[in-house]
């Protein structure tokens, strides 16, 4: 069976800022309706085209390399207008989504039967639970096994999205990412393609959670408290996740530091529930940041900590370091350009890793949508010489994962992108 789903629009005029100040999270979640549009947007925030521009795609969501290895299914009990079962869907057009049948309601017990207790309850309960299934060699084929940490960082930045237009319509939302199990039965009996890596269950919440920190390193050094006012003319969510770009040429024109401090409240922040605007894997936050200033306003050219309890951001020491994080980033131009450079880092080491780059992705997706919020630019940037960017960071025990130039539009990019 093959259905078209609601064309995608901007409907509601909720803004990041508001919708981050609602985001709760669950450990589990109960059945309540899902209707067809809600669905449809659900899936659209994950894997949509966004628009199609001279042969080149555009998504919801970024990719490395424009490798787009994320596949995207969904299994429905109860939603609206559809029989319950194993689904697929594609977006071809803009703003458009299909899916396609593949597999009825014994496929759909059976893998409950597979799944771990502690998320069994919620899949079974939940009248939408989306499959995250990664093809992880259209990744590594290009980018060797340096691909697998792009692929789960762009699981990441689906799973921000989902969240953010669940919340957006009122709907709870879980997440595992522990689903080794269902991979066979999926491929043998539905024809999945791809490694389910994510199950993400939508309902009504059951019982909240919290996450907590994982503490890296403290910095000492003279601290500046950010401005917390709202920035006039900020765009809806929905419309920043449509209009939302890959920007790699910049002006020279200076950040202001509320603009600064906005993108980093809403991505790296604390809400009014003191829980960053994300839910980490395992609900334990295992990545931290630092910012480097080049051309902001009111602000000392440096590297700095940003520290979300206290919204303020510490200067660890002066000095215009765009020159060595460009060399360590393989001469990409858009760090040297930019008003400032965000580095998300985690522990280093391979343990955890995984769940270390789906945070990250999520924290990416953030700073992309408020950047485009507010009509600024920035792209997710995981080319680097890992050992000079440590170099340049000098925090002990620290790896680097994104680097994330931040600033405004050229009048080139705003012309091509219709920003």
């Amino acid at each position: 069976m093959k259905m078209e789903l609601p064309v995608f629009t901007p409907e509601s005029e909720e803004t990041l800022s508001s919708l981050t100040s609602r985001l709760a999270f669950w450990r589990s979640v109960s059945y309540t309706e899902v209707s067809k549009d809600m669905l449809a947007r659900i899936l659209f925030s994950i894997n949509g085209v966004t628009r199609v521009t001279i042969g080149r795609v555009f998504k919801s969501i970024p990719s490395a390399g424009a490798t787009y290895p994320l596949e995207v299914y969904f299994v429905s009990q109860g939603i609206e207008s559809l029989e319950d079962g194993v689904y697929y869907y594609y977006s071809e057009h803009p703003g458009r989504g299909t899916i396609y049948r593949l597999a009825g309601r014994s496929l759909v017990t059976e893998m409950g039967n597979l799944l771990k207790d502690s998320f069994k309850e919620s899949f079974q309960e939940a009248a939408l639970t989306v499959i995250i299934s990664p093809v992880f060699s259209r990744t590594t084929s290009v980018y060797g096994e340096r691909g697998y940490h792009y692929v789960y960082m762009e699981v990441g930045h689906a799973i921000q999205n989902a969240c953010l237009e669940a919340t957006l319509y009122d709907l709870a939302f879980t997440y595992t990412l522990d689903v080794k199990n269902i991979g066979q039965v999926l491929s043998k009996k539905a024809g999945f393609k791809g490694t389910p890596v994510a199950l993400i269950s939508f309902g009504r919440g059951k019982e909240p959670v919290k996450p907590f920190p994982e503490p890296l390193f403290t910095v000492k050094g003279r601290e500046y408290v950010l401005p917390m006012f709202e920035i006039p003319g900020e765009k809806s969510f929905e419309e920043s996740l449509l209009a939302r770009r890959s920007i790699r040429n910049f002006s020279k024109d200076p950040l202001k530091v509320e603009e600064l401090a906005y993108i980093l409240r809403f991505s790296l922040g604390f809400t009014a529930k003191e829980t960053h605007p994300y839910l980490p894997p395992d609900n334990i936050y295992r990545t931290e940041n630092i910012v480097f200033v080049s051309n902001v306003e009111n602000l000392r050219v440096g590297k700095y900590h940003y520290d979300p309890t206290r919204h303020s951001i510490t200067l660890i020491s002066e000095g215009d370091y765009r020159g060595d994080l460009w060399m360590s980033a393989l001469m990409q131009n858009w760090i040297k350009d930019a008003s400032s450079n965000i580095v998300i880092v985690s522990k280093k080491g391979v343990r955890d890793r995984m769940l270390a780059d789906v945070e990250c992705g999520m924290v990416g997706e953030l700073i992309y949508l408020a950047a485009t919020s507010i009509g600024l630019g920035t792209v997710a940037i995981g080319a680097f010489i890992d050992r000079m960017v440590e170099k340049v960071l000098k925090i002990p025990g620290t790896q680097p994962l994104y680097i994330m130039p931040v600033s405004h539009p050229s009048g080139r990019e705003k012309r091509f992108f219709g920003l």
